[in-house]
């Protein structure tokens, strides 16, 4: 990355590297500030900066979640991308609890399952997601960046991210 578009932002980089090294006390960090300051730049650079610290605890997704992307929208669409992001950097088997849910689900819709039944299925889905998660966390800082949160923050998407993904 050029070094031009980060004339100034010695501080938050600084920061972010005391954020991932442990010396902070709080688990998220949240960058904010009207559009066109270089915020995604920021995070880009950030996550740039992650793997090359050599922190032996510390994964970090290589890849933003831009939540503009409509795909981002739903609780569905930011867990399957989550997946898909910490898949490429853990491997295909840190998610097996979620993709066996997974399974179980659907094959309760094909064999129309009554809907009770089906949605005790998906919450499980969920219990899934985040026993998984905290497996491959237990003894790991992670490190995600979510792009243009403005857009999510105050919607069901918005708070399952803040409220549950964050517990």
């Amino acid at each position: 990355m050029d070094r031009d578009y980060f004339s100034g932002r010695e501080e938050e980089l600084e920061e972010f590297k005391s954020f991932i090294h442990g010396k902070r006390k709080y688990r998220v960090l949240f960058i904010h500030g009207a559009g066109g300051i270089g915020k995604t730049w920021l995070l880009r650079k950030m996550m740039e900066i992650a793997p090359n610290e050599k922190i032996p605890d510390l994964l970090a997704v290589n890849e933003l979640i831009d939540m503009y992307s409509t795909a981002n929208h739903s609780v569905d669409g930011v867990r399957d991308r989550l997946i898909v992001l910490l898949e490429n950097t853990l491997g295909r088997k840190a998610f097996d609890g979620y993709r066996r849910s997974q399974r179980e689900l659907e094959t309760g819709i094909r064999d129309h399952f009554r809907e009770e039944t089906l949605s005790s299925m998906r919450q499980s889905i969920q219990k899934a997601f985040f026993e998984d998660c905290r497996e491959f966390s237990k003894n790991k800082k992670v490190v995600v960046c979510f792009d243009t949160f403005e857009r999510v923050q105050r919607d069901q998407v918005g708070s399952w991210v803040l409220v549950e993904l964050l517990r």
